[in-house]
């Protein structure tokens, strides 16, 4: 015990040296630690891809995407804004609540329920490791995505932007009131 006394008074200098190096170091890898663990991880799966039209009135089309949107880090994130570009044509995403679709049903001629299906609008906040189920209905008239072709998709929020390249495949509307749960309009009906 005498000699490590008398070594560490001989190697004051040295000591104090390593443990201002070690406290340094073990500071720079919490840093990263935190920063690895909170960085912006969002993961977008697009599961269908809808387009609508054209319409009879104003011969435009209406494209829907249905998306998973799985935030993966431990802070929250909002998207503000979604946008599709397809070769020199891009449309916004999720800007107005639009009615997608409507199934009711009657009993002789009084209808009983009607379901409808909406989509749906930004902001979305996503808490830390949470998701969201989003269809959104795009707000030009114009037809942005084409059959098979490299489309970019670019989705702004409050962390910075989130970029994807997919290839889109239309699917059958018939899919569509199986993407989400309808919202239900029963009270006004029954009288």
């Amino acid at each position: 015990m005498e000699k490590l006394i008398q070594w560490a008074a001989c190697n004051q200098d040295w000591i104090t040296l390593v443990i201002a190096v070690f406290g340094a170091v073990l500071s720079a890898w919490n840093w990263i630690e935190k920063h690895l663990e909170n960085r912006k991880r969002v993961a977008v799966e697009v599961k269908n891809v809808f387009c609508f039209g054209p319409e009879a009135e104003t011969g435009g089309y209406t494209e829907v995407l249905h998306l998973y949107i799985i935030n993966k880090s431990r802070e929250s994130i909002t998207l503000s804004q979604l946008q599709m570009s397809c070769d020199a044509k891009s449309n916004q995403f999720g800007e107005y609540r639009m009615e997608l679709h409507s199934r009711s049903n009657k009993r002789g001629r009084v209808e009983v329920v009607r379901r409808r299906w909406f989509s749906d609008t930004f902001p979305v906040k996503l808490e830390g490791l949470g998701y969201a189920h989003l269809l959104l209905a795009s707000t030009g008239d114009a037809r942005c995505i084409e059959q098979g072709k490299k489309c970019r998709m670019r989705i702004d929020s409050n962390k910075g932007k989130i970029c994807k390249e997919i290839t889109c495949e239309f699917s059958e509307w018939d899919l569509l009131p199986l993407c989400k749960e309808p919202n239900l309009a029963a009270e006004a009906l029954l009288q």
